[in-house]
């Protein structure tokens, strides 16, 4: 679901993205910013008792991340 928010008395809009998963990764740019982000979620998963991501699924969640990004990026301009 993607979300957006314009205040009336401002001109700047709000970008939001929630998966089914309800994370808001819309933002996340930088490779430092998507592997720590990656990471929390992976430290989330063991903590809740879960098997962590095995390395090509981290690297699967790093690539969607920034597919997401891009295509938000795209429906932005339009």
């Amino acid at each position: 679901m993607l979300v957006l928010v314009k205040e009336k008395q401002s001109s700047e809009v709000q970008f939001m993205y929630y998966d089914s998963l309800n994370l808001n990764i819309f933002g996340l740019y930088d490779e430092d910013e998507i592997e720590t982000f990656v990471e929390k979620r992976n430290q989330e998963k063991i903590k809740n008792g879960n098997n962590p991501f095995t390395p090509f699924l981290r690297r699967i969640f790093a690539q969607w991340i920034k597919d997401i990004n891009s295509i938000l990026r795209i429906l932005y301009r339009v």
